[in-house]
């Protein structure tokens, strides 16, 4: 059984109740289930199903995903309807509402639902596609103006109508189908004085139901100036005898520019007065000498609106006066711009007309005075400026100044164009490190006028004075003045120069440009490393290049930093970067837990590997040091001056004790030691030379092989060495007195031959204390032709008897150490710093041979103590170095050496400044 259709009119994103009665026929019946169809889809889009329910209330109500959440079906209103919120477009069509009963037949009630689609917004456009929206313009006095509205059609289709004033001025709108948009033109043949804030709509509706769409703009308009005068009227001028002009005009939105002109050169106002807002009136004041430059010249007030092109009004005021010189300067007659070349003579012209004569000119090149010179080829005279034989550095701006009674006058500017044959740019790479069999490119840049057509040549000489001629790759049209050569080296004779010519043209190049091509290496390491900042989880660490990159370009390099945990040694995490050595550490983990600080290991890289390694020591911000309760740190003063001298008194009573045992050992030591002629001398290699060209620094054996208080000889970086040192090199035999000594003591010795001609080193077999004849023949004939014969490195460690454990092997490399399974001490003397010991060791591992180095504090009453990377410290094993001039800083010197006599009397032995404890 179905009800009659019933149509129901809705509005997009509004809202609509669509009816249907489920009231049973009869009072024992009840609804089982009601459906909902729309149009001809065979499957229901809404589902009340109470046939598994108590009631319909609890019944279960499903819908389509078209439908959502916007469909609700009300049971409580009489009759029952379904709420579509908001209804869109597709909603609109046939609903039929299926109402199934436990006992009576089902009913069905039909509804139309004509969903109206309002029309969107007008927008208002000009000719140019500009939008327009409330305050529109300003559009020009006298101008035409198209206006054109369009809006979505909608449903149904619209109107659309131009108003002004709730009248309507253009009733004329057509669709455009393929665009579904409705449009509306209004044109204005041309715009007057009453259009101004004049207010046009554009409103388009199709129903009675929702307001019209509308969209509204105000016109603003620039008007032109309407009137000007000058006040007083013309009348003769007296030399020297002041005058005051007044011009006003009126009638301009916005107010009227005024401006004074003397002849076509205008003048600054004295006093200028505009009316603000609306039409105003527009005042300008000029008062002036007239002297005797300014005869027959005239002077003019000039109004005018900016915005309008055309609409300026001019009064003139004719003066009967004298005229200042006028100057325009200009090339020779007989000369071109395009023909000027370094080497030829040119000269220059300065017009002058003035009244009275000119007495004096001036010439001038890129703001400087220019004097007669002819060493230099520069002429000056009243009109002219001659150059001869011009050269490159004098093309440039070029001035002339002219000077009577009435002035001084600047003539134009010049430009002086000299072309010349090509040069080498000073700003290029000159040195490219490349490898054998390996191609790269060399760009050669060269400075020329004019830098088109350019041709190159380049050539090749070896080391043996062979010259060949190359062929370049012709670089890109728009960097004619670069050219670029594939080089590819094939044996070690093809290692040299390469010669760039060019030509253009002036001429050749007389000076070629040089490129040295060398084999390519490893980067040097960085230098001036430090920290710059720091955060809770973080830090930032700078550092500058090192001299020499390996011979690539800029872009093959980049820097690594590898960040240890001080305490633990284990790695934390790396970053690489390119361009510039800028190190930036973010989130660290368990930074906060970190008191100790970061160890970071920072390098530079290349395709051919990777420099020495540079290390600094970083700390992050630590919160918890500046959020203790302030309660803890209150201490009265009394008691903080009697803490302070306890304090004090016991580190002074600890230094005096550790230095009172430090004489005891040296005691014990002068007992042991050998006759002052068996001295025998061991090098030993400065912390801060490492990766320098500087020689290693002997240390004398003679009284005390640890009394470091003495001076250091120093080993010359070149030439022949001195009779002691052959001695030390050629021994078999490297100390009896410093090997095995009672204090617990040993000195591995190893020899580095620096060989002329290779990089190669000598690795000494393992465990060897000694220097083999044949080693020693070969450094002996190595010193005889001068030079740097060898490098001799010291191990620095403690052992207790029968238990001391032999280090192994180093692996010595030129310009630093790295090593397989050693732990190394490199000892030196600081220069100007009596006794310092520094500790640097890099990836060196042992067991039996452990290193603690503390080191100068950084800040008052702060000293840190340092592990080397990847040792395992040994509790009984301590080495410490301190500066000689720690009682500079005797606060910090007194807290550091407390903490060193507590390390010693913790452990068997300790070394403070080489002396043993």
């Amino acid at each position: 059984m179905s009800r009659p259709s019933i149509v129901y009119t809705a509005v997009v994103r509004g809202k609509v109740a669509l009816p249907c009665s489920i009231e049973p026929p009869g009072q024992d019946d009840e609804v089982a289930l009601v459906l909902w169809y729309k149009d001809d889809i065979p499957a229901p889009i809404f589902t009340i199903d109470a046939r598994g329910s108590r009631d319909l209330e609890s019944a279960r109500q499903t819908s389509v995903d078209q439908l959502g959440t916007r469909a609700v079906f009300n049971i409580a209103n009489k009759p029952s309807f379904l709420q579509l919120d908001p209804v869109n477009e597709a909603d609109g069509g046939e609903y039929r509402c299926r109402v199934d009963f436990k006992r009576a037949r089902s009913i069905n009630t039909v509804i139309n639902l004509r969903v109206i689609v309002p029309p969107g917004e007008p927008a208002i456009f000009t000719e140019s596609g500009k939008t327009l929206r409330g305050l529109a313009g300003p559009f020009n006095e006298g101008d035409p103006l198209t206006l054109t509205c369009k809006a979505d059609i909608g449903k149904p289709r619209p109107t659309l109508h131009w108003m002004q004033e709730n009248r309507v001025i253009d009733e004329k709108f057509y669709f455009d189908v393929d665009r579904n948009i409705v449009r509306n033109t209004l044109e204005i043949p041309q715009l007057n004085r009453s259009d101004l804030l004049a207010v046009l709509t554009c409103q388009a509706a199709n129903n009675n139901i929702t307001s019209p769409s509308q969209t509204s703009i105000t016109l603003d308009l620039n008007l032109k100036p309407l009137d000007i005068s000058i006040q007083p009227p013309e009348r003769s001028l007296s030399a020297g005898k002041s005058v005051e002009l007044v011009c006003t005009s009126s009638g301009s939105r916005p107010p009227a520019v005024l401006t004074w002109w003397k002849g076509d050169q205008q003048v600054k106002a004295t006093k200028e007065d505009f009316a603000k807002g609306g039409l105003s009136t527009s005042t300008s004041v000029l008062v002036f000498t007239p002297t005797a430059d300014d005869h027959k010249r005239v002077i003019a007030c000039r109004a005018e609106n900016p915005s309008i092109p055309g609409s300026a009004l001019e009064q003139n005021w004719r003066l009967d006066v004298h005229y200042s010189p006028r100057m325009k300067l200009t090339l020779g007659s007989n000369l071109r711009e395009s023909d000027i070349q370094e080497g030829r003579d040119v000269y220059l012209d300065c017009k002058i007309r003035a009244n009275p004569l000119t007495s004096e000119v001036i010439w001038e090149f890129e703001g400087q005075e220019l004097q007669t010179d002819k060493n230099k080829g520069i002429i000056v005279s009243s009109s002219s400026l001659v150059l001869q034989k011009v050269q490159r550095y004098q093309r440039g701006w070029y001035t002339c100044s002219a000077t009577n009674r009435e002035g001084v006058a600047i003539s134009n500017r010049l430009y002086l164009r000299v072309k010349y044959s090509p040069r080498c740019k000073e700003t290029q790479r000159r040195v490219y490190g490349v490898s054998l069999h390996e191609t790269t490119s060399i760009r050669c840049d060269l400075d020329a006028d004019p830098e088109s057509e350019i041709e190159y040549t380049w050539a090749f000489n070896n080391s043996q004075g062979k010259r060949a001629d190359l062929n370049p790759v012709t670089a890109s049209a728009h960097r004619t003045s670069r050219s670029i050569i594939n080089y590819k080296p094939m044996t070690e004779q093809d290692y040299g120069e390469l010669l760039c010519y060019g030509t253009n043209e002036v001429g050749q190049q007389l000076v070629p440009c040089v490129y040295q091509v060398v084999a390519a290496g490893t980067p040097d390491p960085l230098e001036n490393c430090s920290q710059v900042n720091a955060t809770e989880s973080g830090f930032t660490i700078e550092c500058t290049e090192g001299p020499w990159n390996g011979g690539v370009a800029q872009s093959q390099v980049s820097f690594v930093a590898e960040v240890f945990n001080v305490d633990t040694q284990e790695y934390v995490t790396n970053v690489t970067v390119e361009g510039s050595p800028v190190f930036l550490f973010k989130e660290l983990p368990n930074a906060e837990n970190n008191d100790a600080g970061y160890r970071v290991q920072i390098s530079a890289l290349n395709h051919k590997g990777r420099s020495s390694v540079t290390l600094i020591i970083a700390h992050v911000l630590n919160a918890s040091k500046y959020t203790q309760p302030p309660r803890l740190m209150v201490i009265r003063p009394v008691i903080g001056i009697i803490l302070g001298l306890i304090i004090t008194i016991a580190f002074v009573g600890f230094f005096v004790f550790t230095l009172l045992k430090c004489k005891k050992y040296q005691a014990q030591n002068k007992a042991l030691e050998p006759q002052k002629n068996s001295k025998k001398s061991v090098t030993v290699i400065k912390a801060d030379s490492l990766n320098s060209q500087m020689g290693p620094s002997p240390l004398s054996c003679s009284e005390s092989l640890f009394d470091l208080e003495r001076g250091p000889d120093i080993l010359q970086p070149s030439g022949l060495a001195s009779n002691e040192m052959k001695k030390n090199v050629v021994s078999t035999t490297v100390s009896d007195y410093c090997e095995d000594d009672d204090r617990g003591f040993s000195i591995d010795m190893f020899y580095k031959p620096a060989l002329a001609g290779t990089d190669t080193p000598t690795e000494i077999p393992h465990n060897q204390t000694t220097v083999s004849p044949a080693l020693s023949r070969q450094l002996m004939e190595q010193q005889i032709h001068g030079g740097p014969i060898v490098e001799l490195y010291a191990t620095l460690r403690q052992h207790h008897g029968s238990a001391a454990q032999r280090l192994d092997h180093l692996r010595l490399h030129k310009g630093g150490l790295s090593t397989a399974t050693a732990a190394t001490t490199a000892m030196g003397l600081g220069d100007g710093a009596r006794g310092f010991v520094s500790v640097e060791l890099v990836d060196m591992l042992s067991t039996g041979n452990q290193v603690m180095m503390l080191k100068p504090p950084s800040n008052p009453f702060h000293c840190d103590i340092h592990y080397a990377h990847d040792v395992s410290i040994a509790k009984n094993n301590f080495v410490f170095a301190w500066p000689g001039a720690w009682w500079s800083q005797w606060a910090p010197g007194i807290y550091c050496l407390g903490i060193v006599f507590i390390l010693c009397q913790l452990n068997t032995q300790c070394i403070v400044n080489g002396n043993v404890h």
